[in-house]
């Protein structure tokens, strides 16, 4: 019976709510060069959450492999990914109740998996209202890796798979928009009759929002 093991530096995640979800496609900022676009999104985590002990202890321990000594015996003390949500406590669903952190994935490796959970399957998406968004839940396989050059000492993370999982009410409002319900009681002042009843919503963006 053979023994599956994780490889250093990765960790499967469970029941996380995810933000700025551009994981369809690379993403970049207004203005930013285009070229350096990368999948990505936020994961945001209960600080009670207990996935949050081996999360730090993977972070600790791609740094020790990276630095050894040197940050063991703390001469030097790389940041970690991982933030407190006090610090985008202006932004929908981050407070000083969370944790926090980015993950992203270079255009030049593929975007990462996706899946979405139904019946206990990891069925393909097929539909674009089946595709991860911003509020909900998913389960996120992640592999961190220590960055060391001019722009600093890191522990970053990277994307490798996700799976949504659950409903949540999405960050920036519902774009739907139900045609009945929006014109009930104006049937009497203005000849709709030309109208279908139909429920239309604001073309999709999965890419998500800004981060």
């Amino acid at each position: 019976m053979s023994t599956q093991t994780t490889p250093p530096g990765q960790i499967t995640l469970k029941n996380v709510r995810l933000a700025y979800v551009h994981i369809d496609k690379p993403w970049a900022k207004k203005g930013d060069d285009q070229s350096k676009a990368k999948y990505g999104l936020s994961i945001i985590l209960d600080k009670t959450d207990p996935q949050i002990a081996p999360l730090t202890k993977v972070l600790k321990d791609v740094a020790t492999a990276k630095w050894g000594d040197a940050y063991t015996n703390k001469k030097m003390k790389p940041i970690f990914c991982l933030r407190d949500g006090a610090e985008r406590d202006h932004k929908e669903g981050f407070d000083d109740t969370k944790k926090f952190f980015n993950a992203s994935r270079r255009q030049e490796d593929g975007p990462p998996v996706v899946r979405n959970l139904k019946n206990q399957n990891l069925d393909p998406i097929k539909n674009a209202n089946e595709w991860p968004y911003s509020g909900c839940y998913g389960h996120v396989v992640l592999k961190f890796w220590a960055q060391d050059n001019t722009n600093g000492q890191r522990v970053n993370a990277e994307v490798v798979a996700v799976v949504k999982c659950g409903e949540g009410e999405k960050f920036g409002g519902d774009s739907s928009v139900n045609v009945d319900e929006a014109l009930t009681g104006l049937v009497e002042q203005e000849d709709l009759s030309g109208l279908t009843s139909t429920t239309y919503a604001k073309p999709t963006d999965i890419g998500g929002d800004d981060l």
